[in-house]
């Protein structure tokens, strides 16, 4: 794991080395059945070979960013992560008039997210978080290019 961040810190690539080992460093520190949970659903989708013996993954082959998103359970776990430590604390934009919106601590708000110290990436399925309470990437024209790589 740590050659991947450091790897991506070389390169500059430090967005995206980050949110891969906070979503990893969480999904391996919670209890057993989130991880194996993510297991079972690569398996399901066919995207882990059948001689895989527990967690040892052998070959994962994603033939599109398709097939990642259907992983839902392992894309609520990376929306999570992303909620609870995002990689950029925020944007600096010229307004008209001037104001204040702290996205961290509207994902931090008891009043949009139950218990929003815990990781839960199950908060993420159905229809998700209210509208505008999970914004890791901004919107609009001047939404973060890597999105897209996220």
């Amino acid at each position: 794991m740590s050659t991947v961040h450091e790897s991506g810190r070389s390169r500059g690539n430090k967005e995206v080395a980050d949110p891969f080992t906070l979503v990893t460093n969480r999904m391996l520190s919670m209890p057993i059945d989130m991880p194996r949970t993510a297991y079972n659903q690569a398996i399901q989708g066919g995207k882990i070979c059948e001689g895989c013996v527990g967690f040892e993954i052998k070959r994962v082959s994603c033939e599109s960013l398709m097939d990642v998103e259907k992983m839902k359970y392992s894309w609520n776990a990376a929306r999570e992560s992303l909620r609870l430590t995002p990689p950029a604390q925020g944007s600096f934009k010229e307004t008209i008039t001037d104001f204040t919106y702290a996205v961290h601590l509207t994902r931090q708000n008891p009043k949009y997210f139950s218990d929003p110290e815990k990781f839960d990436p199950s908060r993420f399925e159905g229809s998700g978080p209210a509208p505008f309470t999970f914004v890791p990437f901004g919107g609009g024209p001047r939404m973060c290019p890597g999105k897209e790589y996220a």
